[in-house]
């Protein structure tokens, strides 16, 4: 009888093959034992790198165990959501039967604030101290009296 280790689970040392054969002392057939060992195969890490975008360590689960794992991905602060999946999963590859993370592939895109135009009688903008463009938590309009 051949054994094999299981989807997901690797050899780590042992034979895959029990016999059966006469005893010598005996002369009774007797099986040889298979002694396969096998070990469930872990996921490899698993970092998602885009622009913007964070591990939501609140959602993410299931360490490096496949069939469990996944990792949950959101838009940093100042950043909104574009297009894309937010949640990682590592499962069995169909081909390969060794694990493989579905990827995650979130796309975040800066927030800008919208044109700020104060308009009062008298008040201009101070445009040697405004400051950050449109940049969210950078963007800093300053206004004085007019001259």
């Amino acid at each position: 009888r051949t054994y094999k280790c299981a989807d997901g689970w690797t050899r780590t040392c042992g034979q895959a093959t029990a016999s059966c054969a006469l005893d010598s002392s005996s002369h009774s057939p007797v099986w040889t034992p298979s002694n396969l060992k096998c070990e469930k195969v872990s996921c490899p890490v698993y970092n998602y790198s885009s622009e913007g975008v964070v591990e939501d360590t609140t959602a993410s689960a299931g360490g490096l165990e496949w069939g469990v794992a996944q990792r949950t991905y959101k838009c940093a602060d100042g950043w909104t959501r574009t297009c894309g999946q937010a949640t990682a999963s590592c499962a069995l590859d169909s081909s390969s039967h060794s694990p493989v993370w579905t990827p995650s592939n979130l796309k975040c895109e800066k927030v800008s604030c919208p044109v700020y135009n104060y308009s009062s009688e008298g008040v201009v903008e101070d445009t040697t101290a405004s400051a950050g463009g449109l940049e969210w938590g950078v963007a800093q309009r300053t206004y004085k009296c007019a001259d």
